[in-house]
């Protein structure tokens, strides 16, 4: 990839699958989402649009297509699935993030107090080598 072009988004650490959809789907936004989320539908069917409501907008996604939205900001459904839909929703929970963070301040915590001189238990030493965030 050349310097000038960046990734629209990173890792997805969850995934969500959904089989067997034949109606509507229930109004919801994923407020414990950070970023993009990426739904990628398949199956036989016809129709189904992805209403994305503050944007008073529905996309029709053939099986196959990627669709990139924010869905900690947007609530959305999907309406009017003639057939049987399936789909895979890509995202990453906040709490995986400050899960991360925890884990970094802990470590930090610990390398500061070796600094300024005091023991730590074996117990923490061993988990200072093995957290390697």
């Amino acid at each position: 990839m050349k310097k000038k072009h960046k990734p629209l988004c990173g890792v997805w650490y969850g995934v969500a699958i959904n089989q067997d959809v034949t109606g509507d789907t229930k109004i919801h936004q994923d407020w414990g989402d950070h970023g993009y989320n990426c739904v990628v539908p398949w199956g036989e069917y016809e129709g189904s649009c992805l209403v994305l409501w503050q944007l008073k907008m529905a996309v029709e996604l053939q099986p196959g297509d990627a669709f990139f939205f924010v869905g900690s900001l947007i609530a959305h459904n999907v309406q009017d699935v003639k057939g049987v839909r399936n789909s895979i929703d890509l995202f990453c929970h906040c709490t995986v993030l400050s899960w991360k963070e925890k884990c970094k301040e802990k470590r930090q915590n610990m390398k500061s107090r070796l600094r300024r001189g005091k023991k730590l238990s074996l117990r923490q030493a061993r988990k200072l080598k093995s957290v390697n965030i």
